[in-house]
């Protein structure tokens, strides 16, 4: 992708010989250069125009260019326009560092090498390109998240009214018609309201995938361990009739997006209580370890596991191991933690034995004083 985008340079020297030589030595490098003749224009210039790069003369009357540079950086739209000084005198250690103090990327020392400046401009002109590239992708791709986000929440609530109206529908036909239909007309209507449900859960993950890529994160201190216990007592309700043992360790604190995190505990929870088969006791684990130097949690459970040689399937959406008829779900819960985590810089894998339960590995960044929960060193749900 090129940017049609014009660069502008901006040079700056009370001689016009000067000006003359740097506009001729520099006039085939693709940017529009244009001309002050003392620190004051050029303040008015740098009001006038945006610079990807100022090449400024140093000892000037009125206004010398530190005084000019010092002035630009003060306004923050033009403080990061990088200043190329040129000067007569560089063994002066003063001028080198108060040059550098107000803004100098370099010095070039007159007289001035053709090679050495069409060079140094060359360089800085081809950030300013890549710069200007890469902003008008992002721009680009933050409008394509917008209407996306706009575009899912328009599908959804089209496709969830209709489904809504299906449902009810079949199922007051149900109530209605109880004694008149045969077993397995009561089958086909249940289908029906069952079908009815699972796309209503699919519109909600696939609006929770979409929410998550478009998201901003709000970093903020994460106490891990009661964010765990509050996940858990929202599950309660998927607890009923069976035996259920939750251990959680002392955890350290975490940086993060409270929210995101807590749909990444949530979301892993639910996996794990969703594989373990109901007729054993489900045996949930949450811990951490560290690896490679980086503080890493996980959620360890005792269920079906998986083949390891499937395991990079798991994270990528629609991709399921077990058909729906064995376990509810619509296949991107698991999409959702991994791209929770990635936002976060951070990595997510899983280890797994087929029949000796599960494991989903996460890392966070580190609190910047981190040091154990005062939840308690270990509880038991």
């Amino acid at each position: 992708m090129e940017t049609d985008l014009q660069l502008k340079v901006l040079l700056v020297d009370d001689v016009p010989e000067q000006l003359d030589w740097l506009e001729m030595t520099l006039r085939d490098l693709g940017a529009d250069l244009i001309r002050a003749s003392s620190g004051k224009e050029a303040i008015k210039q740098v009001l006038d125009h945006e610079f990807a790069l100022i090449v400024l003369d140093v000892r000037m009357p009125d206004m010398d260019g530190f005084e000019a540079a010092r002035l630009i950086r003060q306004r923050e739209k033009t403080r990061r326009i990088p200043i190329i000084f040129l000067t007569a005198i560089y063994d002066a250690a003063a001028d080198v560092l108060a040059g550098y103090d107000c803004g100098a990327v370099d010095y070039i020392v007159k007289p001035i090498s053709e090679t050495v400046i069409r060079s140094k401009v060359s360089v800085f002109l081809d950030l300013a390109r890549k710069a200007a590239e890469l902003k008008e992708r992002s721009d680009a791709l933050e409008a394509a998240n917008r209407d996306l986000e706009s575009f899912s929440y328009s599908v959804s609530h089209d496709l969830r009214a209709p489904l809504r109206v299906i449902s009810g529908f079949t199922q007051a036909f149900l109530a209605d018609h109880q004694d008149s239909l045969d077993q397995d007309g009561r089958r086909q209507l249940n289908l029906v309201v069952s079908g009815a449900r699972r796309m209503g859960l699919l519109i909600d993950d696939l609006l929770s995938f979409a929410h998550v890529a478009s998201r901003n994160i709000a970093f903020k201190t994460l106490d891990m361990v009661p964010l765990v216990k509050g996940q858990w007592q929202l599950l309660g309700g998927q607890q009923k009739n069976r035996q259920v043992s939750l251990t959680i360790d002392e955890l350290p604190l975490a940086r993060g997006d409270q929210a995101m995190i807590q749909q990444v505990l949530a979301n892993l929870l639910t996996n794990a209580l969703k594989f373990t088969p109901a007729d054993r006791i489900a045996r949930i684990h949450v811990g951490c370890v560290r690896k490679n130097g980086e503080t890493v949690y996980f959620v360890e459970d005792n269920g079906i596991g998986f083949d390891m040689e499937k395991a990079g399937l798991i994270f990528e959406p629609f991709q399921r191991l077990h058909s729906h008829r064995e376990f509810e779900g619509t296949g991107i819960g698991l999409a959702i933690v991994r791209r929770i985590i990635e936002k976060h810089n951070g990595k997510v894998w899983a280890e797994a034995e087929e029949g000796k339960g599960a494991t989903f590995y996460f890392s966070l960044p580190s609190a910047r004083k981190p040091h154990l929960s005062l939840s308690g060193k270990s509880s038991t749900a």
